[in-house]
């Protein structure tokens, strides 16, 4: 097991998870407002527990216990049964404020979600876990499917069928293993996402767990079995059409379009296949030769790059793909120098000129340096972070593809620079500068070299495969 690779799989899914999901529950608990009428609820029929606080309290602490292992499975059954499904599945179906229990049930949601996971990661008990696994897949299966639920709902039970897991991670310890996630459920993911008329939500979750799937497949150690290749084709079967799809769809926001085809590249790249025909990989790659392709999809896809084969397209010059992959470095630096060299000038108009130097000792020195790093950053400093942030994330997707690229070529020396360009500007923007001109010097510093080597790539001819090629075509046809 590579448990660095483990981490940056985990941390990856976790930032995706969690921004996906803070920003949909949001917007869709906010309908309820206007249209919240119209959904139905799983009634709450055990009144007992809706009215007594007390009690709802000491069935949870039930719960703990038989999670960590310090109570009997056994004889609380009935004590679990009450707690989940009379009270915890059905309050995660409520679109109103229940009295002495929640004023708002569908703000309340990620807090449950989170809540279920973590009893089925952290428990000790083999017996618990088994028993709420199906509890938790059956009723969130029953949501997901139930039409008149509101879409908040089925969307966070979607979202936590994809989180499921038949084995949890082991993180401490000589025997520390990947989570092995709940097989059954990817084939409910995926047929969700297929559903005539369904909606984007649920699609938009189903891509979030069918990619943590994928993702953690790789990870899989004997005797846990990786996908096969029968149902690898059929996902890919399942995203091409989206992928390739450049225009949203009617009731589609451009962004969500642009979103789920991002999770379209970043799923048929982790699923690695063997693509004979160059399908796969040319359609990741001919994100670069849309008109108007956003910068988001085009640093995905050249991450992608990374991971896959090159396209035959470029097989014979994979120049030309890693001089598309880098331009988007410029374009986005491009960005990122104007709002600098804004900045430089508000902050030349604004701050007062530096009074001239003070004989110090150096205790004194030090005191002032830990003093001023103790301060709250100033508006400069956050803006510059921001800047640096946003390049920083597009360089380290382009450092990732042109790496994919160098490792099928071998080494080939314009390639070496280039990458080796884009190594100075990931180092630039990882270290603080001290204002915004020191910042926007280094950059401009280190993009004119890029600049320049992207200009010496472009002009090399086809490598010298296909040189050998025309070559042997003229001696063929010399008389």
């Amino acid at each position: 097991m590579a448990n660095q690779e483990l981490k940056v799989v985990g941390l990856q899914a976790t930032a995706l998870f969690c921004v996906t999901t803070g920003l949909l529950l949001a917007a869709l608990s906010n309908q309820v407002m206007a249209d919240g009428p119209k959904y139905s609820s799983a009634p709450l029929r055990d009144r007992e527990l809706i009215s007594n606080k007390l009690l709802r309290n000491k069935l949870k602490l039930t719960k703990d216990s038989v999670a960590r292992g310090q109570s009997d499975f056994a004889s609380n059954r009935e004590a679990l049964d009450r707690y989940y499904s009379k009270y915890l599945f059905p309050l995660m179906t409520q679109t109103k404020a229940i009295p002495r229990v929640t004023s708002d049930p569908l703000g309340d949601l990620d807090v449950h979600r989170r809540t279920l996971l973590m009893d089925l990661k952290a428990t000790k008990s083999a017996d618990f876990h088994a028993y709420l696994l199906k509890r938790v897949y059956d009723a969130m299966k029953f949501l997901v499917e139930k039409q008149s639920y509101h879409p908040a709902v089925r969307y966070n039970a979607m979202l936590i069928l994809g989180e499921l897991n038949q084995k949890e991670e082991i993180r401490l310890g000589l025997n520390r293993s990947a989570p092995d996630p709940l097989r059954k459920t990817l084939g409910f993911l995926r047929d969700q996402f297929l559903k005539e008329n369904q909606l984007d939500t649920l699609r938009i979750a189903a891509l979030v767990g069918i990619l943590r799937h994928v993702e953690l497949d790789r990870l899989r150690e004997p005797p846990n079995q990786p996908l096969s290749p029968a149902i690898k084709l059929q996902l890919v079967k399942m995203l091409m059409p989206l992928l390739e799809k450049q225009t949203a769809p009617p009731n589609r926001s451009v962004e969500g379009h642009v979103w789920m085809r991002r999770r379209c590249v970043e799923i048929l790249a982790a699923l690695r296949l063997t693509d004979k025909s160059g399908a796969v990989s040319s359609a990741i790659a001919g994100v670069f030769d849309e008109d108007g392709a956003p910068a988001d999809l085009r640093r995905t896809a050249a991450e992608a790059i990374g991971q896959i084969e090159l396209p035959p397209k470029y097989a014979g010059n994979p120049a030309e793909l890693a001089a598309k992959v880098v331009n988007l470095v410029l374009e986005v630096s491009s960005q990122e120098l104007d709002n600098l060299d804004r900045l430089q000038a508000q902050t030349r108009r604004y701050t007062r000129p530096d009074l001239a130097p003070l004989d110090v000792d150096e205790r004194n020195y030090d005191n002032a340096a830990r003093k001023k790093r103790e301060e709250p950053e100033s508006d400069e400093d956050i803006l510059m972070t921001l800047s640096r942030r946003r390049l920083l994330v597009t360089l380290i997707s382009v450092n990732k593809g042109l790496s994919g690229i160098r490792s099928q070529v071998g080494s080939e020396a314009n390639l070496d620079d280039l990458q080796q360009s884009v190594d100075e500007l990931i180092g630039v923007c990882s270290r603080k500068p001290e204002d915004a001109s020191t910042l926007y010097n280094d950059l401009k510093k280190e993009i004119r070299v890029l600049k320049s080597r992207l200009a010496q790539l472009e002009n090399v001819p086809e490598n010298s495969q296909q040189a050998a090629v025309g070559n042997e075509v003229a001696e063929a046809t010399a008389p």
